[in-house]
């Protein structure tokens, strides 16, 4: 895991950056760059401001990982930082697994109280999909995420929904997300015009997942 992070420096994939790799008693250490970085949870003023742009940075940083099958396991506002220009990036991949396969299985409880997948809590010694744990926990900061935007709220709840859907393999990839469109500014109407329009959270013909807006 520490070989790939320390080649992770393309500046879109909002992965904290590793400068170099050494060894200590306890095992093999990482030096990252987090110098004036903000916790997710403590940058409670940059909701108001930024708050859509972090929503859209932490799907894309999960949807790089999983692209390269990794599986942080622990993913919450904890292990989430917001550096210069607020630009988000995921750390602390301690307990992360690459997997060979997108939906290999491991055992063995990771993760936080409060922020793991039904599957994992309730028996991780059955074995899970380490992938589909990780949507489970991308839900759950989504849904953190909701009640501290209310311009971005329903759009992230709904999405938070079907992250967290009670059968792993019912949860959609980041993958087949439009998570640009997701967070684009909601379409204005005219209060004259009997022709409302509606912003919702849909799959597409190719399966995918996307916002559309219809006239109701």
């Amino acid at each position: 895991m520490h070989s790939f992070l320390l080649e992770c420096k393309l500046s879109e994939n909002h992965t904290v950056p590793i400068l170099e790799s050494f060894t200590c008693p306890c095992g093999l250490g990482k030096l990252i760059a987090m110098k004036d970085d903000w916790v997710l949870r403590d940058a409670t003023s940059l909701f108001k401001t930024a708050g859509g742009s972090l929503a859209r940075q932490f799907l894309e940083g999960v949807r790089f990982l999983h692209h390269n099958l990794v599986a942080h396991l622990d993913l919450k506002p904890d292990n989430v930082v917001i550096g210069a220009n607020n630009r988000l990036r995921i750390i602390d991949f301690n307990v992360s697994v690459r997997v060979p396969l997108l939906e290999s299985q491991i055992e063995g409880y990771q993760g936080t109280k409060g922020w793991v997948a039904p599957e994992v809590e309730q028996n991780a010694d059955a074995g899970y999909q380490p992938i589909r744990a990780d949507l489970w926990a991308t839900g759950q900061v989504m849904r953190y995420l909701a009640r501290r935007l209310p311009a971005h709220r329903s759009e992230l709840e709904l999405l938070a929904d079907q992250l967290q859907n009670s059968e792993p393999q019912q949860r959609p990839l980041l993958s087949t997300i439009n998570i640009i469109t997701l967070f684009q500014p909601p379409l204005q109407y005219q209060e004259s015009s009997p022709l409302k329009l509606k912003r919702k959270l849909s799959v597409g013909a190719q399966g995918k997942e996307e916002v559309k807006r219809t006239c109701v």
